[in-house]
């Protein structure tokens, strides 16, 4: 089990690469539904974050895996950042 703290560590840095993510998406331009959808996940996860008990991640991870079956080119990882496969970095 990941430790609350840990957790929200990485729920900032999913938050910090969704947000780097719709920019680049909308640079590139032609991607209007999927920052939509990015940024409807991205809403929600501050609450994740808001009290001092363990985030409970079911919700979240449920988004994020719908969003990676509906975008299979997606830049970022998240679901392997929310389960500790991927290693935090600084930014």
């Amino acid at each position: 089990m990941i430790a609350a703290t840990d957790v929200r560590d990485r729920l900032r840095y999913v938050i910090h690469l969704g947000l780097v993510d719709i920019r680049n998406l909308a640079f590139a331009g032609g991607h209007d539904q999927q920052i939509a959808d990015l940024a409807d996940i991205l809403e929600i996860l501050p609450a994740a974050m808001g009290n001092d008990s363990e985030p409970d991640l079911t919700v979240i991870h449920e988004e994020f895996e719908r969003y990676e079956l509906e975008y299979p080119k997606h830049r970022y990882k998240f679901l392997d950042i929310l389960d500790g496969k991927q290693d935090v970095h600084s930014y």
